[in-house]
């Protein structure tokens, strides 16, 4: 994978590997149109699932941290113990990383690959676990996870009362016309002209500033 490019001889302007040619997806008699109709049947299944309803099985989580922590350990790539941005170069190298697998990624969804879409979406989470080692959150990315994750669901308005405040809000504020519909546990209120999702009034940022700290606290001592 890609993701070998972080060993620290290789330079930022070094170029960055090609992928695999051809494609792996087809056989000789199939064609590009089936490939395109199991996209759109499983986009059916998935609109469907499960996960629209209010309550789910979770997920089993990959131990993408752990892993990508032993190959990078294992390929003398950085694994940094404090929260720290690298280098103008290190930084560049990881973002390469990232926007080449986002780019194949792209490319996957315009051509109806489904297996290089997984591949791709593999890849995207592998390199992006070593940016978090590379910047030394390896240790507290569950917490950094876990507030963003806290902060995101205070979009949703928790009562109905809050709904109408959020919706009189923006009205007041700019003259947004918004409404509101009941999601999940609460109501979630939505911009009228184009349905996009506007934050409660209720809504908390998420605080990651004493986490990366106490990070740093604890090294230190």
């Amino acid at each position: 994978k890609n993701e070998a490019l972080v060993n620290e001889n290789v330079g930022i302007g070094s170029p960055l590997p090609c992928k695999r040619v051809g494609d792996k997806n087809l056989s000789p008699t199939e064609s590009p149109v089936k490939r395109l109709k199991v996209k759109e049947t499983l986009s059916v299944k998935i609109a469907s699932s499960s996960l629209h309803k209010k309550s789910f099985t979770p997920f089993s989580e990959p131990p993408c941290l752990s892993s990508v922590a032993l190959f990078h350990k294992t390929f003398h790539c950085p694994v940094e113990d404090t929260p720290k941005i690298p280098s103008p170069e290190r930084c560049d190298l990881r973002l390469n990383l990232i926007n080449e697998e986002v780019m194949e990624l792209r490319q996957a969804i315009n051509e109806g690959d489904l297996t290089e879409v997984a591949d791709a979406l593999a890849d995207i989470q592998y390199v992006l676990s070593g940016t978090v080692h590379e910047f030394g959150m390896g240790n507290i990315f569950q917490k950094l996870f876990t507030e963003v994750h806290r902060s995101n669901m205070t979009k949703l308005c928790a009562n109905e009362e809050d709904a109408e405040a959020t919706v009189a809000h923006y009205l007041r504020r700019d003259g947004t016309k918004a409404s509101y519909h009941a999601s999940g546990d609460g109501f979630m209120v939505f911009r009228k002209s184009d349905s996009k999702t506007l934050k409660c009034v209720k809504y908390s940022p998420a605080n990651l500033l004493p986490i990366l700290e106490g990070a740093v606290d604890e090294t230190a001592s």
